[in-house]
């Protein structure tokens, strides 16, 4: 019987776990070159500059799947020739994305350029909408309070009750 009562909270903290793992959003890393110098952004072999290059991404265009951070590196998976390679980018040279699914009651979401509070209600710019059901890609870092700042498929702020977090796919 002692053993039982031990094992339940194990187990509770097992089904915690898969819960919240299957609750959080998708995460994406996108390569962030300098685009004035041209430079490309090193997909390496280990989290290290010594480490063999696998691959060199050009633009922010190639997501890349997120598989953890390792120190101040991006450990990622790519898809290419068919196969997927891993590997590692320096976070000064990606941006972490995190995939949202657009879910307003009124079947569309407001995007603006700046988020609207009672210090700026008056000054605000809407920029576009975007239908219910569409995928859009946060930029955590630029985040303001409650609201997420999209990158794509547009520009701008969006409240965080106009969207859903999506938990599954690919970042392609």
């Amino acid at each position: 019987m002692r053993h039982s009562v031990w094992r339940l909270p194990s187990i509770a903290a097992v089904v915690l776990a898969i819960f919240s793992l299957s609750a959080a959003a998708q995460t994406c890393v996108v390569p962030n070159p300098d685009m004035q110098s041209g430079d490309k952004v090193n997909l390496r072999a280990q989290p290290t500059t010594q480490s063999r290059i696998l691959a060199q991404l050009a633009d922010d265009e190639e997501k890349l799947d997120f598989l953890g951070k390792q120190g101040n590196w991006f450990h990622v998976r790519r898809l290419y020739g068919g196969r997927h390679v891993e590997g590692y980018i320096h976070k000064s040279q990606g941006h972490l994305l995190h995939s949202y699914i657009v879910s307003s009651r009124d079947g569309y979401a407001n995007v603006r350029t700046e988020r609207q509070d009672q210090d700026n209600a008056g000054t605000r710019i809407q920029t576009g909408q975007l239908r219910t059901g569409t995928r859009v890609w946060v930029l955590p870092e630029w985040n303001e309070g409650d609201w997420l700042y999209i990158a794509k498929p547009m520009d701008g702020f969006i409240h965080k009750s106009q969207l859903r977090q999506e938990t599954s796919g690919r970042c392609q």
